[in-house]
């Protein structure tokens, strides 16, 4: 066993036992692999990588799938109240300058009072498309739509 392969296995100990029971040879052979000719330590980018994957995993077999499930509901509401409120607040505010406006109704203001629904007009649609139930309304955040 070179020096190199013992410190890898040394830094795969962060994985559960049950997973390096099955994965570690493969794991070893595809980082020696992966190493340059006379490579005597694991680069940090490696180390890293291997620490940070074990952590995912142990993380991801504490959190039970009903508390996933959870979150993923929690996520989902919030995703559906922030636009609205923010939509709301926006109303409020272009009211504000609608009521500055009528009386003399400046044209500066009126401008400003278009740009303020136009910019709060997104807020709505989405908050709408998520209320009728159309998960791939934002493609922005894809991950917070997948069934």
């Amino acid at each position: 066993m070179t020096p190199l392969e013992r410190r890898y296995r040394r830094l795969l100990t962060s994985y559960p036992k049950e997973h390096r029971a099955r994965h570690e040879e493969e794991m070893i052979a595809v980082l020696l692999a992966g190493s340059s000719p006379g490579q005597r330590r694991p680069t940090a980018r490696d180390a890293f990588d291997v620490l940070r994957g074990g952590l995912a995993i142990r993380l991801h077999r504490a959190v039970k799938p009903e508390a996933r499930r959870q979150w993923h509901d929690a996520v989902n509401l919030a995703a559906l109240i922030a636009p609205i409120a923010l939509f709301i607040g926006l109303l409020f505010r272009a009211a504000a300058y609608t009521g500055r406006a009528l009386p003399a109704f400046v044209r500066e203001e009126a401008l400003q009072l278009l740009e303020l629904v136009v910019f709060a007009l997104p807020y709505g649609l989405v908050a709408l498309l998520a209320w009728l139930g159309r998960p791939r309304a934002s493609p922005c955040c894809p991950s917070l739509c997948a069934p």
